[in-house]
């Protein structure tokens, strides 16, 4: 099959971003390689996000767009998935961009592989800088069993914006229907599934996403319901992965630095509401500590490993503060550029 034959589906959730979405859009519409059909699906934003995606519908016949009622990332990425006809299938948020070449890359890519994902690096994007990791190694190719490991690893993440898939990937496969990290939980049983099936992934260093990082957005607004899905969808990620245990029970411990970070914003209700996913964290935190103590980890994972283990005001705090330090490792570890 000749490469330009091949359509691509661009599916585009948008929700209240109308500040971002004209560059979006234009990152998607200009790509290199043609053959694409954008689905823009509107999750009933209240801001001039609507009008945006109506003006490039009437622009480029590539472009469809859908209004629904508001129904979240999931909802809207599966109404998407149901509309599509590519024989692959690319998804982008609408406050991000990709580079120009993204789709011809990947697509490319999983041609001379065979691969049914592709994967490259992203950069994340801050008010003031760039940052790239710089940690990345040459371009990899993972089959069957072998993509556990740089999964559990997060060589190749659980994100689903850095990725183009084979439409068959989502043959019977959708999002759950949860307020967070409903994206682990689809590429969680997506890559075990592959893992048994013999498929392939391939990781390619070149740097095509840009990931914009927003107080305001959804992803980094937390609620009582959203931190109790992201810590069932890691929980579920930490007791699939026994045999590479070690990374995903750390990213369990930055799901417990969040919930003493964001918990003194809840509302009384809420705080009601978590007192039982306060009682479970602090169990599991005291019935790892040796484990975390005793490990190569980061000094922040062990500070909120130590400051969760009693529920208090200032052990909270404490635990905010060991949160924000994890970040601030996390970042070094990669470079800053402008």
């Amino acid at each position: 099959m000749n490469n330009e034959t091949i359509l691509v589906s661009v599916i585009i959730p948008v929700y209240n971003v109308s500040t971002y979405l004209v560059q979006c859009l234009d990152s998607v519409i200009c790509q290199s390689y043609r053959n694409i059909e954008i689905i823009l699906i509107n999750d009933g934003s209240t801001d001039d996000s609507s009008t945006i995606c109506e003006q490039y519908a009437t622009q480029d016949p590539r472009v469809c767009v859908y209004h629904i009622e508001n129904s979240g990332a999931s909802g809207a990425r599966n109404f998407g998935l149901d509309r599509t006809k590519g024989s692959y299938i690319l998804f982008a948020d609408g406050d991000d961009w990709i580079e120009p070449d993204t789709v011809e890359v990947l697509l490319n890519t999983s041609l001379r592989y065979q691969a049914d994902i592709v994967t490259a690096r992203r950069i994340i994007e801050y008010v003031n800088q760039s940052i790239l990791n710089t940690t990345e190694k040459p371009d990899r190719f993972f089959k069957g069993k072998d993509i556990l490991y740089p999964y559990a690893m997060g060589t190749i993440s659980s994100a689903v914006w850095d990725k183009l898939y084979r439409a068959e990937c989502f043959s019977d496969l959708r999002f759950p229907i949860v307020s967070d990290a409903e994206d682990v939980r689809l590429s969680l049983k997506m890559l075990l599934r592959m893992s048994e099936s013999d498929g392939t992934v391939v990781r390619i260093t070149k740097s095509l996403f840009h990931y914009r990082m927003r107080k305001s957005s959804i992803t980094h607004t937390k609620t009582h319901k959203k931190i109790l899905d992201s810590w069932i969808a890691f929980y579920d990620r930490y007791k699939a992965l026994p045999a590479f245990n070690d990374q995903p029970l750390y990213e369990l411990f930055t799901v417990i630095g969040r919930m003493w970070r964001f918990y003194w914003r809840f509302s009384k209700e809420e705080k009601i509401k978590a007192r039982d996913l306060l009682r479970e964290m602090q169990q599991f935190s005291k019935a790892h500590r040796r484990i975390i103590m005793n490990s190569n980890c980061s000094i922040s994972i062990k500070v909120i490993c130590l400051m969760s283990q009693h529920i208090c005001p200032p052990v909270m705090l404490m635990s905010y503060f060991g949160g924000v330090l994890f970040w601030k490792g996390h970042n070094n570890k990669h470079k800053t550029f402008s």
